[in-house]
């Protein structure tokens, strides 16, 4: 399919930026909505505060519930385009009773938990989503020019007001609290694991020390940028 030039930005350099697709991989999907607020796919809350890795974009294409196309290499295609070429046969009908263009650009922000290091990633295509990643790369770009590019905020998740041609809703919002830099101190290995005899040879046993990768999260966080 040959890529048209459009006029939206590059993604911002960063965690997750480079993969096939906007789900960043190893990550967890997270939602929002205005009758639960933040949370998992499978309803869990979010942590709160987090740290925001960064915003990228590409368009997708949805049919029968299901991705059918994406695209993330820059520049992306115009949509409009894109959906010249789809007959209105196949277009799907929205909830407002309407047809629903088939490809539309969707962007997606990177959270981290900075307790247990989990990454999170947040998709959608709604104008709330697309106000709440503009000002959250903004904010990056601006502060990453200052103080270079380890830096990231930490923000409290929560919600604004947004303003539509049906009156006033809620939309996405990350409350920049802080600014921390990444890279200032470093993670200790674990020891090395003991050896555990099995028959005839021997293989070294697994373990895991939450408490350990904890204080190494922490020491490594711990770097606040001053004002």
């Amino acid at each position: 399919m040959t890529q048209q030039t459009s006029n939206v930005p590059v993604p911002t350099s960063g965690f997750g930026f480079t993969g096939p697709s906007l789900l960043a991989e190893g990550s967890v999907l997270c939602k929002w909505d205005n009758e639960n607020g933040w949370h998992d796919r499978d309803g869990s809350a979010m942590p709160d505060p987090v740290i925001a890795l960064g915003v990228r974009r590409g368009v997708r294409r949805w049919q029968n519930q299901e991705l059918i196309e994406e695209i993330v290499d820059h520049p992306l295609p115009d949509c409009d385009k894109l959906n010249e070429a789809v007959p209105q046969s196949e277009w799907e009908t929205g909830l407002n009773g309407e047809p629903q263009e088939p490809y539309k650009l969707w962007h997606a922000i990177y959270l981290l938990n900075p307790v247990d290091a989990t990454v999170f990633s947040f998709l959608n295509c709604t104008v709330g989503i697309s106000i709440c990643a503009g000002r959250l790369e903004s904010s990056l770009r601006a502060m990453q020019m200052m103080r270079g590019a380890n830096a990231f905020p930490v923000c409290k998740l929560g919600d604004a007001p947004l303003k539509t041609r049906f009156g006033m809703k809620r939309r996405p919002h990350l409350e920049i609290v802080e600014w921390r830099t990444f890279g200032g101190a470093t993670i200790s290995a674990p020891p090395t694991p003991p050896k555990l005899t099995h028959g005839a040879g021997e293989r070294p046993a697994t373990g895991f020390d939450p408490a350990r990768v904890k204080a190494g999260l922490d020491a490594a966080l711990n770097d606040e940028i001053p004002f």
